[in-house]
């Protein structure tokens, strides 16, 4: 892919195979990233726009051909010719402000907030003194995240294209949050004053930024509603007790105001942040500034994976009890270490197998639910006694139980006496358990038999000779 903007005009020269899978990934909000000049850069599709290239659109390029401020995202280059019609920026790995605080996992404390919205009112104050002279098009979906958690703006200039995208220029829908009321009827307009109002929105969206972050364009609204209340506070327990935050907070209503001449200019907010990061440390230099972030971040991230390491043993935990429920625990032992199991001949082991009696004329009077729990009661009955046993449950088939000792673990002869001693137990226990819930039937009896002898023991099954 080679995409550049000349001084004279614009020139661009794209793959076909990469503009035929603009549609889909655009579809799936997935970015779609090419190379320039070595450097990743990330390609916006524009669907449906109709525009020619012109005198009038080049000088919308040239205006921002010049641009290369640190909180602005850098347009290197355009394709508006054919079906496939995009723009290509620089390429920010973290993506939209508003998918970082939708992320549940991300914290967002009070140094953090400050300086995400000191981004913002940077770049907002550099594109009110150039030529451009307004964003119009301002919200958390237009703020990008690089790799060093700095905020760059996009989606600013170019009214001929942008203007035209409904799918990029939604926020001027009539009930978006981000647009100022005086221009709800016409918002074709775009005013200073109105970029400081949608400001003050994402700054709403910032400063009640909680762990359930579930921002939507009803939860938001109702945010900003409450903003305009003087004696409501919105911001989220973990920056409320922050004077700074506080501060930011008393800033964030002046510019929700209804009134346009009411709101502070960019000129005083940037002076109001200036002071806040003074007041916070962080105006020292843009290393310091990028390491505090980097370090912030890096707690969070370990945070995250101590989480899903506790998440991890304790799934792993589960699995192998339930391989130890399904096979012997030395056989789940060399399972779970990679090791073959190998068939093995005992000499000697003693199998139990019992049954219910008449089961087939029982289940002929009860209903299925009370079959199942008849059985579970038996079973669990069972299940509970031999714990105490040196006996190993090989299966359940319906109304039949076998057991054997004397395998996987060798016990020499004792194997007969634990299986005959565990016999009188279950039979005992089985006459003490209450009656089917049915006057035509009595208390359930089992029928036993034991038999020793030798034996192949498999990993899958028992073949008994």
């Amino acid at each position: 892919m080679k995409v550049h903007l000349t001084r004279s005009a614009l020139s661009t020269s794209i793959h076909q195979a990469s503009l035929n899978t603009l549609d889909t990934r655009a579809s799936n909000r997935e970015p779609l990233l090419g190379f320039l000049k070595g450097q990743i850069s990330q390609v916006h599709a524009l669907p449906h726009l109709h525009v020619s290239v012109n005198a009038g659109l080049l000088k919308e390029f040239e205006k921002i051909r010049d641009i290369n401020h640190p909180n602005l995202l850098r347009v290197l280059g355009a394709c508006l010719e054919g079906d496939k019609k995009v723009i290509i920026t620089e390429y920010c790995q973290k993506g939209t402000l508003q998918v970082l605080l939708m992320d549940a996992s991300f914290k967002l404390d009070s140094v953090f907030a400050l300086c995400i919205i000191n981004d913002i009112v940077r770049a907002l104050a550099y594109l009110h003194k150039h030529p451009i002279r307004v964003h119009g098009r301002l919200t958390s979906e237009v703020c990008m995240i690089d790799s060093r958690f700095s905020v760059k703006v996009g989606y600013y200039g170019l009214p001929s294209i942008y203007g035209s995208i409904k799918e990029v220029n939604k926020s001027l829908e009539v009930d978006n949050i981000w647009l100022a009321p005086e221009l709800a009827h016409c918002p074709d307009i775009s005013t200073q004053k109105g970029d400081i109002y949608s400001l003050a929105v994402i700054m709403s969206e910032i400063l009640a930024h909680d762990d359930i972050s579930t921002i939507s364009k009803s939860h938001s609204a109702s945010r900003v509603t409450s903003a305009t209340r003087q004696d409501d506070s919105i911001l989220s327990s973990k920056v409320k007790d922050s004077n700074d935050m506080l501060a930011m907070e008393h800033l964030m209503r002046e510019c929700l105001a209804r009134d346009p001449d009411k709101r502070p200019s960019i000129d005083r907010i940037h002076g109001i942040m200036h002071a806040l990061m003074l007041r916070s440390n962080q105006s020292g230099s843009l290393v310091d500034n990028l390491l505090q972030r980097l370090e912030k971040y890096s707690s969070n991230l370990e945070r995250i994976v101590d989480e899903k390491v506790e998440e991890l043993r304790q799934e792993k935990h589960k699995s192998e009890e339930l391989l130890r429920q399904m096979l012997p625990t030395p056989v789940a032992d060399r399972l779970k270490a990679g090791l073959l199991v190998e068939p093995e001949f005992y000499d000697c082991v003693t199998i139990y197998f019992s049954d219910i009696v008449g089961f087939t004329d029982i289940c002929s009077m009860l209903e299925p639910v009370h079959i199942v729990k008849m059985l579970n009661d038996l079973y669990s009955c069972f299940d509970g006694i031999i714990e105490h046993f040196d006996v190993y449950k090989v299966e359940t088939i319906g109304d039949a139980y076998m057991v054997v000792s004397g395998l996987p673990t060798r016990n020499g002869n004792e194997h007969a006496r634990q299986i005959a001693r565990m016999s009188l137990v279950l039979l005992t226990a089985t006459s003490s358990l209450e009656p089917v819930n049915t006057p035509t039937l009595d208390r359930i009896k089992i029928r036993i038999g034991l038999n020793s002898g030798m034996d192949f023991f498999f990993q899958e099954s028992i073949a008994y000779i």
